[in-house]
């Protein structure tokens, strides 16, 4: 991974820490209270504060100097973005500069990473490949990504993430490649604005402890087609081209639900049998649903 030559200075990180050193808390007997807690328990408090403060605790004590370069929760989401922002603006290379510096100073595994890609000038996405790339190398549990500029090709270093129990993601294609079976211990997985494109058409994804399984406003569904017989809960929101069908075949689902927010969808709805269709939620518990649905199956009958 290519990054800056400017080294971190812990104590003087430009971004995060600022303003004077302050005094640690001790008991009346002289005890450092904050220093001899358990190390579990420091890194308790470093996954639960933002990433910019648990960068600041570099200044507590010798013991907390490094303990944030080694935490197991990395998060650039949107409040991370707004405290490098200037003018409400995201400068490119400070962006870029300031996640791979962090990287670098990184040591141990990451068992979950949050990362928000801004609205910013791209010619590409090449950083945010590299940072995936590391992520397959760190046995990362638990990954999201959302995303407010052009849409992100997921490269196919997600694919190798195999540990993944939790997945997020917002506006990307999701094309992996020919040979990936499927993530084995993927247990969440929440995708919006996805485009599944023609790669996956006839391919099954083996999800064997999928659990829930929510799509918002993705285009070519129909062909992410999946075999994930633990699946509890299905929702769709306004994906017009999803084969229902196919999706309920999972033998476990007792949760489903699907909305149309735009009456035009209906127009592009693969037709259902209505028969067929209803046949197949004999064991659904609860079913949600919103908008014109069960009167354009019956339509449709």
């Amino acid at each position: 991974m290519q990054v800056s030559n400017h080294v971190i200075s812990l104590d003087l990180y430009p971004i995060f820490i600022t303003g004077k050193r302050k005094r640690r808390s001790v008991t009346f007997n002289g005890e450092d209270r904050i220093s001899n807690l358990p190390e579990h328990l420091i890194d308790s408090i470093l996954e639960r504060i933002p990433f910019e403060d648990a960068i600041k605790t570099s200044i507590i004590s010798k013991k907390w100097r490094y303990k944030w370069t080694s935490m197991k929760v990395l998060t650039f989401d949107k409040d991370f973005n707004e405290k490098i922002a200037k003018n409400g603006a995201i400068d490119y290379n400070e962006y870029i500069n300031t996640i791979n510096q962090v990287l670098l100073l990184h040591k141990g595994p990451i068992s979950k990473f949050v990362i928000h890609i801004p609205p910013m000038f791209l010619d590409s996405f090449e950083e945010i490949d590299e940072w995936m790339m590391l992520l397959s190398r760190n046995n990362v549990t638990k990954l999201v990504l959302t995303n407010s500029n052009q849409r992100y090709e997921l490269p196919s270093h997600v694919f190798s993430c195999l540990g993944l129990t939790e997945l997020i993601l917002e506006n990307c294609f999701f094309n992996p490649p020919l040979q990936f079976e499927g993530f084995l211990n993927l247990v969440e997985l929440f995708l919006q604005h996805i485009d599944f494109g023609k790669n996956l058409s006839g391919n099954q994804m083996n999800l064997p402890q999928l659990k829930n399984l929510n799509f918002l406003e993705c285009t070519n569904v129909h062909n992410f087609n999946i075999k994930a017989t633990k699946m509890k809960s299905l929702i769709l929101v306004t994906c017009p081209d999803a084969n229902l069908l196919q999706l309920l075949e999972n033998p476990s689902i007792v949760v489903f639900g699907v909305s149309f927010r735009i009456f035009e969808d209906f127009d592009r709805v693969e037709m259902i049998n209505s028969l067929s269709f209803f046949s197949s939620l004999t064991r659904i518990e609860d079913f949600l649903i919103e908008g014109n649905f069960l009167k354009y199956t019956q339509i449709r009958d």
